[in-house]
């Protein structure tokens, strides 16, 4: 949980993490979804997202192989953004609200997806109750 105002989210000294891998198309055609038959440029990374007790994200990784050095550093500079806002008490969902579409907000998509899936059994793991 964030501290009092201005203090930052203190995460317990064994930190859980999930990690997924994403395939994400950008469209040649952007009147039609991107799939094999509409892809202009093919990226494939990696999102990891550590947890805090209560199952919820609060810091967002990425981490690419074949990638260009300028876009591993925005992804990288962004997840660093976001993760000072989860931090601070902000929630996946009001961030996704203002979050561009794209490949950046794929990132943050695949951080909500991440979240709903694992966050509960994160809680319990934290809690002792799933074998780590």
């Amino acid at each position: 949980m964030p501290g009092a105002e201005g203090q930052k989210f203190q995460f317990p000294n064994r930190r859980i993490s999930r990690c997924e891998k994403v395939v994400y198309r950008e469209p040649a055609d952007a009147t039609r979804p991107a799939d094999e038959t509409n892809c202009r440029v093919e990226r494939r990374f990696y999102v990891r997202c550590g947890f805090d007790t209560d199952g919820a994200v609060r810091e967002i990784f990425f981490a690419a192989k074949k990638e260009t050095s300028d876009l591993v550093e925005l992804a990288t500079d962004t997840c660093i953004l976001i993760s000072q806002q989860l931090q601070e008490g902000a929630r996946l969902t009001e961030l996704a609200v203002h979050a561009p579409k794209g490949f950046l907000g794929t990132i943050i998509a695949t951080a909500i997806k991440i979240e709903a899936d694992r966050g509960e059994e994160v809680r319990r793991e934290y809690q002792g109750e799933v074998a780590a």
